[in-house]
């Protein structure tokens, strides 16, 4: 009897830190999906004034619409750098709830309790319309900067 109570009580202890620690990954996750954002609406932003900057120079001096290009383009690349670093550890930190933590809590109480990190993550048709976004906002609109430059 008190080894079965001992064992309960190292169970429930084992399930309050697996909880702590999910609600710690589940926290950095939010933290880094709310920084992507940030980035993104930053580089829109960026684009924003870099367009309005060289509609107002472009009759002046014609080769500041290249220096804004190639701000496009830096601006651009820096902020996928930051958005795939972090699109990389939002999914490991989810492999470490998906493929750590819930096979133990389900081992232990015999049913799955993690479903915003088991269940399969994206659809085909999601993969597809983030690969369009992300073509649109890293590599087509820096292209039309640097089309409007040359022209």
């Amino acid at each position: 009897m008190a080894e079965e109570k001992e064992k309960n009580d190292k169970d429930s202890l084992f399930i309050q830190c697996i909880l702590a620690d999910f609600n710690s990954v589940k926290s950095e996750i939010a933290r880094r999906s709310g920084l992507q954002r940030v980035a993104l609406v930053l580089l829109l932003t960026a684009y924003g004034f870099l367009f309005k900057f060289n509609l107002d120079s472009y009759d002046n001096e014609p080769l500041l619409g290249l220096v804004f290009a190639l701000l496009a383009w830096l601006a651009s690349y820096l902020t996928y750098i930051f958005y795939e670093r972090e699109h990389i550890e939002i999914m490991r930190l989810g492999g470490i709830i998906r493929d750590t933590m819930a096979p133990k809590v389900k081992e232990l109480l015999g049913k799955e309790v993690f479903f915003s990190e088991t269940f399969p993550d994206h659809s085909d048709k999601a993969a597809l319309l983030q690969r369009d976004f992300d073509s649109v906002v890293y590599w087509v609109i820096p292209i039309f900067f640097l089309i409007y430059a040359l022209l």
